[in-house]
């Protein structure tokens, strides 16, 4: 039995970026591309 995520808008976007796992997990993931788009260019 899988919980289906809650589907937000832009406002709701904006309001998820002030919590600080969102905030840590976008860090991840920007430092993750950017990592990623070098090795992939060598």
């Amino acid at each position: 039995n899988q919980v289906q995520p809650q589907s937000i808008g832009f406002f709701g976007l904006l309001r998820a970026m002030q919590d600080p796992d969102v905030q840590r997990a976008l860090g991840f993931f920007m430092e993750f591309s950017k990592r990623f788009g070098q090795a992939i260019n060598k």
